[in-house]
């Protein structure tokens, strides 16, 4: 689970994260994601993955698709749990968005609960207006519950940016 756009209020995206897991599950999720966030342990990181993770999409893995997901990434519980424990609250990736002079589309799912849409729309606001769009995805998560929206979108963007550079 990434968080490398939060407020710099990181309590208030927890709090919209949590809120979102409500909305979308119930009071159990919304437990384990606040119990997950407020003091991580082995134990509320297996129960964030049981309750929690499922929520990330509208349209559940096959296990074969879940099998190809986990065989192209690189997981390891000690590197996650330092992360989040030490240097996810001195990360302030907010403060470089300054930095950034190229176009960005920001693809933010209208029920995603890992980058809750206030957020995303906060992020779009500190970007240059002129560079920068934002795309809602109407019942959408935080992955591949709208590619036929999202699909279509980033090649658009693709091509603005090719035709613009040769341009």
């Amino acid at each position: 689970m990434r968080r490398l756009t939060r407020p710099r209020d990181q309590r208030s995206d927890h709090q919209r994260s949590i809120e979102v897991f409500r909305r979308l599950g119930g009071d159990e999720p919304a437990a384990a994601a606040e119990r997950e966030f407020a003091n991580p342990t082995d134990d509320s990181l297996a129960e964030f993955r049981r309750v929690c993770l499922p929520l990330y999409s509208g349209k559940p893995d096959t296990p074969e698709e879940l099998r190809q997901r986990r065989s192209r990434s690189i997981e390891t519980r000690d590197v996650n749990r330092h992360y989040f424990r030490d240097a996810a609250s001195r990360l302030d990736a907010w403060s470089l968005l300054g930095m950034i002079e190229c176009p960005v589309l920001i693809l933010a799912g209208e029920d995603d609960p890992v980058c809750p849409l206030p957020v995303a729309e906060s992020l779009a606001s500190e970007l240059p207006a002129g560079s920068t769009r934002l795309l809602r995805l109407p019942r959408a998560r935080h992955t591949r519950d709208r590619p036929d929206i999202a699909f279509p979108a980033v090649e658009e963007f693709a091509r603005r940016i090719a035709a613009a550079a040769t341009g």
